[in-house]
């Protein structure tokens, strides 16, 4: 670092420092020439001189001026009792561009050091989405993302919530499936805005998207969360079984009487899990 810094007063901005003495300095200058300052250092002392307005006017100086000269006026005299020592550090050679590499090699040079902080930065990144990966695992996350919140600290915190609700939707997808074929109702007889197939009675997707809004319902209001909170995470919910409900008659796959249906079901399905549930603790 000093020999860098000896190179800014013998071949850089801080030329007007020089005193003819080992040294070494930087100098700085702030937006729009507002301050200026130049630090240096001998073996043996170190100085700074800082120029600048109170009132955070432009001086229209730079470091390498005022700041520069005044330092060399003060160390001129600063330094005379130490007499001429050197700085103690291992020989540095530096090497001029134009003389060493062309364009091609520095380049070369350039794009492999590059090559080198992507790689360590992928593997940092890999890592990194490793043990985000890892604490994804561990957590019990399965209601949609953008509501951000942590069901297993808010609502599925306890063995026996999550029970209840893989339970609980994993018999609603048999008994959906069973009552499809037990009814086998056909679908309504007017053209249908997206292929569909299978039976029509109970609609699947109303059956499943109640039964999962109502049990997260149910963990809301049973959470310790304020009620402006429960009321505020429980309209998405019930939009989404509304809109799902209409969606269905709207593209003509099923009849009112489905997704009617399927709603009361879920719900009687739902309200008899949480029965069984609370009735077993």
């Amino acid at each position: 670092m000093t020999a860098m810094l000896r190179k800014v007063i013998t071949n850089g901005t801080g030329r007007g420092a020089y005193i003819n003495k080992p040294m070494a300095g930087k100098t700085g200058t702030t937006n729009e020439n507002k301050d200026a300052w130049f630090i240096g250092y001998t073996p043996d002392i170190v100085t700074g001189v800082f120029i600048g307005n109170d009132d955070n006017h432009s001086i229209g100086l730079t470091g390498g001026s005022a700041p520069a000269r005044i330092w060399k006026d003060m160390m001129i005299v600063a330094t005379a009792q130490y007499g001429s020592s050197e700085f103690d550090y291992d020989k540095v050679e530096f090497i001029s561009y134009d003389e060493s590499k062309n364009e091609e090699e520095v380049s070369d040079s350039m794009e492999n050091a590059s090559t080198s902080n992507e790689d360590n930065s992928d593997k940092k990144s890999k890592e990194d989405k490793s043990k985000e990966n890892k604490k994804d695992k561990d957590d019990f996350k399965s209601i949609p993302t953008q509501l951000n919140i942590p069901l297993r600290e808010k609502l599925l915190r306890k063995k026996e919530q999550r029970q209840l609700f893989l339970g609980t939707m994993a018999v609603e997808a048999v008994l959906n499936v069973l009552l499809k074929y037990f009814f086998s109702r056909e679908r309504p007889g007017f053209p249908h805005l997206v292929e569909v197939s299978g039976y029509s009675f109970p609609s699947g997707h109303m059956m499943a998207v109640t039964t999962f809004s109502f049990l997260i319902l149910y963990f809301i209001w049973h959470s310790k969360m304020s009620k402006v909170k429960k009321g505020i995470f429980s309209i998405p919910f019930i939009l989404y079984v509304v809109l799902i409900g209409l969606s269905r008659i709207y593209l003509g796959v099923h009849f009112a009487s489905d997704v009617l249906g399927a709603f009361c079901l879920a719900v009687g399905l739902v309200s008899f899990f949480i029965f069984l549930s609370r009735s077993l603790k």
